[in-house]
Formats: C-alpha cells, structure tokens, sequence
C-alpha cells in the first residue's frame, strides 16, 4: 500500500512458494534518456543482461553505461598468499586461542563463554565451556597439561 492504495498486489499458485506480482509498466516520457543504474542496485548482474531484460519485459531501450563497480572488481579479483610460516616442531610449542561470549542466554549449567585451543603441532583442538572470562588461564594450563601428557605417551609408545 502507497497512500492508502494498492501499489502493487501478488498471487501465488499452491506449491509455488513464490509470488508473482502484477505490475503496470508507465513508460516515462523521457525513456531514452533512462540509463541502466549500477548494477550494484541490480545484484550485480551483468549490465548487458539487463539492458536486455528491460528490452524484452517493458520494451524499453536503454543505454548501459560503461563503468565498471568497484565491488565487482573487488570480488573477481585474487588475493596474495600470506607467505609461509614455520610450524610448531613439537606439541605445545604453539598454541592459536579464541575466547567466544558472553552468550546472551548461558547454558543451562551456566556457561556463558567458551574458549577454543589449537595445538599448531597436532592441530588438535580443545574446547572448554567457562562460567567466566577469568577461567581462560586455569583451562590453558589444563590443556598444556593434557598435551604434555599425551606428547610423553607417545614418546613411550615409540621408544
């Protein structure tokens, strides 16, 4: 509703899940002197493709314009690797973490945090719930406990 008035109205075939809407083409009296906007307004379609659905669903002819969106070069184009870096050569001797919350709602249980560990080495990954922020240091030495111990199993098994 524009105004109080209907400005547009749909239909939908059951099963369709799509409506389809009933427009009135207006032609303006100046069409050819409509350009094609952006095609950022337009999804980023291809500025050909509609130039062409115009033509063919409201017979209009426009003329597209040649420049090119920013967020299309900036989306076809390639980044840089970050270079390499030299991995842990043993387990604990890097370690990549990440602390998720406060959650809006805490688990039933009361966790309101999480904290992730990746052992750069194995790349395992330990994750810990946390009631609070300040738990962060007693499950990292938890986890470099853990890593320690299964570091020197398996320095047993291969003895």
């Amino acid at each position: 509703m524009v105004n109080g008035k209907p400005a547009l109205f749909g239909a939908r075939r059951p099963g369709d899940g799509l409506y389809k809407i009933a427009l009135k083409v207006v032609v303006p009296e100046k069409a050819a002197e409509i350009n094609v906007l952006s095609s950022e307004g337009m999804g980023h379609q291809n500025k050909r493709h509609i130039k062409s659905v115009i033509q063919q669903e409201f017979g209009i002819r426009v003329e597209a314009d040649t420049e090119t969106c920013e967020g299309c070069i900036y989306g076809k184009s390639h980044r840089l690797k970050f270079g390499t870096r030299e991995r842990a050569t043993a387990p604990g001797e890097l370690i990549h973490a990440d602390v998720c919350g406060p959650f809006e709602v805490p688990s039933a249980k009361g966790y309101g945090y999480f904290v992730l560990f990746k052992n750069d080495f194995s790349r395992y990954r330990y994750v810990y719930f946390l009631k609070e922020k300040s738990e962060v240091v007693s499950k990292l030495e938890q986890m470099l406990l853990t890593t320690k111990t299964i570091a020197f199993d398996t320095q047993l098994k291969n003895f």
